[in-house]
């Protein structure tokens, strides 16, 4: 099956630019028909899910996909997921 995992905990500084990596089994990356469907959300805390992304760099040869925030402010504290959603 698949299975996405990332770090437990990143605390960063206003102002940091964060690189957030996230690790991918049961699927390639650098599979254009398949990676595609990899994004990112955050979860604020007593907020909905927010969508964020599916525009990331990724690695293939640690199968992994890496966000980048930029220049990170106190709203944008959060709990950060990548996530695997079917194509359209």
């Amino acid at each position: 099956g698949l299975e996405l995992s990332q770090p437990s905990l990143v605390v960063v500084k206003p102002g940091e630019s964060p690189s957030i990596t996230c690790k991918v089994s049961g699927y390639s990356v650098s599979d254009s028909s398949i990676s595609f469907a990899t994004g990112w959300v955050r979860k604020p805390a007593r907020k909905a899910m927010e969508w964020i992304s599916n525009i990331w760099d990724n690695d293939a040869s640690s199968n992994s996909v890496s966000l980048q925030v930029q220049s990170l402010q106190p709203e944008d504290t959060a709990v950060y997921y990548c996530v695997h959603y079917p194509p359209q």
